[in-house]
């Protein structure tokens, strides 16, 4: 298991970026990631990255929803289902 005890770091310079992330769990290191073309990033945390919730979860991916598709039908349409089936799919391919 990863060590979970947080670590201090004092800036001793000033730092800039376009864009700040708080957090280093899969999904906050997932958006730093996304913006790594073209935009500085800095990620604060105050463990080590992935050391949270990320540390002991399954992480599983699944388009499995809470709502049945012919419910999501219902709510929004045909087309509007269909196309939160599409979003969920390209997001497992990320």
């Amino acid at each position: 298991m990863a060590n979970l005890s947080p670590r201090k770091y004092i800036f001793t310079v000033d730092h800039s970026a376009d864009v700040c992330v708080v957090g280093a769990g899969i999904a906050a290191m997932s958006t730093a990631y996304m913006f790594r073309e073209g935009e500085s990033v800095v990620v604060l945390d105050d463990r080590p990255i992935g050391g949270g919730q990320t540390a002991i979860t399954t992480a599983h991916l699944s388009n499995v929803l809470t709502s049945r598709y012919h419910e999501l039908e219902q709510m929004h349409g045909k087309e509007g289902a269909k196309l939160l089936l599409k979003v969920i799919q390209q997001q497992l391919i990320l």
